[in-house]
Parts: C-alpha cells; structure tokens; sequence
C-alpha cells in the first residue's frame, strides 16, 4: 500500500502500488485507476473510477456506466457539472459497495466520501467529513420540499453529526452506513433510517440540507 493526497480531498488515502500510475502529463498528475470502475475512458483500455485526474486532451470517448459524456463538458478533471440522470446512474453504480470508515472509491467508501464524490461531479469540493458537510448549505424545513441531492444529516446520542447521506427523495436515501456494509437505498422519515432490508430504524435525523 502506498499513501496517496489528492489534492480534492482533506484526507490521506491509501491504493495498492499496482494501482498507481504516474502519467506522464504536463502537470504530472498523478492517476489511481482500478478495474470495473464506475467510469471508463479509451485510453490504453483503462478504466478509470470517479474523481480521477485526467487533462481533456487524454479524453476520447468517455461513458459513465453506458451513458455517452459530452468530452468537451470536462476541464481539468474528468468529472465536472453532469445531468441529474447521470449523476443518479453513478451513485446508483456504488450501491453494494463495502462500507470503509476514510475510503474513497468504489472498492469501499464512507458516508462523507459518497457525498464528496457526488459533488466532484457537479465540480463542488466538500470536505471529507460529515460534521464539515453539515456546515454547509441551506436547510429544508419540509420532508414535501425535498429534491434529489439534498444531504440528511444524522446525529448521535450525544448530538454529534456522525452520518450523512444523499436523498433521493422525500422517502429515499442512499447511503454508506456500518450498517449495512455497504452502500445502500433505504426508507428515511423525519425520525431517521429505517434498513429496507430488515425494517430496523437507525440513525436519528438531524436536519436535511440543500447544498446546490
């Protein structure tokens, strides 16, 4: 394992050495990339995850889990502002995903780090944190108010922000939670989580948020 900083991400994190390229780019980035990724580029038949850095002259024809990418919507890095349909296709693309508290990719990922990938794609750097996130944005007073992209935020018994996750609407969510173990959409009511899969209610819901 090596330690990798990016510089998107407020934390350290970790890639297996057979997985780390150092291109050779005029701003020598640096590219994790991993097989059976969410997303896939031409480029040497490579398949490149969600978040990696890329210059557009490296582009060819992009697709994100099978929908064709305009490449000249694309910067500096692969993922910039995209359609709420293909934002909805990749977070639908980490649902099964382990659960890992400090991951970032879709070999295992967090709550707060799901988050921050969804908003890379729309070229918005958050923290990797949920107790960070939660500073953010504006709150939505009303479950009847709620759009696709919202955040919920979850508190502790001791009124810590210690989870988050995306609403898909007002009675959906999709989350990382230890739960889980992994990447799952749930029920939420104003209460919290309830699991699909057993019916059991978790996680205390603080407030729900609009960041966009």
């Amino acid at each position: 394992m090596i330690k990798v900083k990016l510089p998107y991400d407020d934390r350290d994190l970790f890639a297996l050495k057979e997985q780390f390229v150092k291109g050779n780019y005029p701003d020598n980035t640096h590219i994790i990339f991993q097989s059976g990724c969410l997303l896939e580029d031409t480029i040497k038949g490579i398949h490149l995850p969600i978040g990696s850095q890329l210059s557009q002259a490296q582009l060819k024809d992009v697709r994100l889990n099978g929908v064709e990418v305009d490449k000249g919507a694309f910067a500096s890095q692969i993922t910039s502002r995209l359609s709420m349909q293909v934002l909805q296709k990749i977070l639908f693309g980490f649902i099964g995903v382990p659960y890992h508290w400090g991951a970032l990719s879709v070999f295992g990922i967090d709550c707060s780090g799901l988050v921050k990938i969804f908003f890379k794609c729309l070229n918005m750097h958050l923290p990797h944190q949920a107790s960070k996130q939660f500073e953010m944005g504006d709150t939505i007073h009303f479950m009847q108010e709620v759009e696709f992209g919202d955040l919920a935020f979850f508190e502790s018994s001791e009124y810590d922000i210690y989870h988050v996750g995306i609403m898909l609407n007002e009675n959906e969510i999709i989350h990382a939670s230890e739960s889980n173990g992994e990447v799952a959409v749930d029920y939420i009511d104003q209460e919290g989580i309830i699991l699909k899969k057993s019916g059991k209610r978790i996680s205390k819901l603080k407030v729900i948020k609009r960041i966009f």
